[in-house]
């Protein structure tokens, strides 16, 4: 397993994150864990549901 720490990141309007990986990894297929916090103080919105 390998781990690419990205540090403040914006997420657009839309709210996609996009990462680029490294070429070596074309036409593979991955296992993807994301986890996130905000970058600042401020709480995040719960989601309501």
């Amino acid at each position: 397993m390998q781990n690419i720490h990205l540090k403040k990141v914006h997420i657009g309007e839309e709210g996609i994150l996009k990462v680029q990986m490294p070429a070596i990894l074309k036409n593979s297929e991955l296992e993807v864990l994301a986890i996130f916090q905000p970058a600042t103080e401020e709480k995040m919105p719960r989601h309501q549901g």
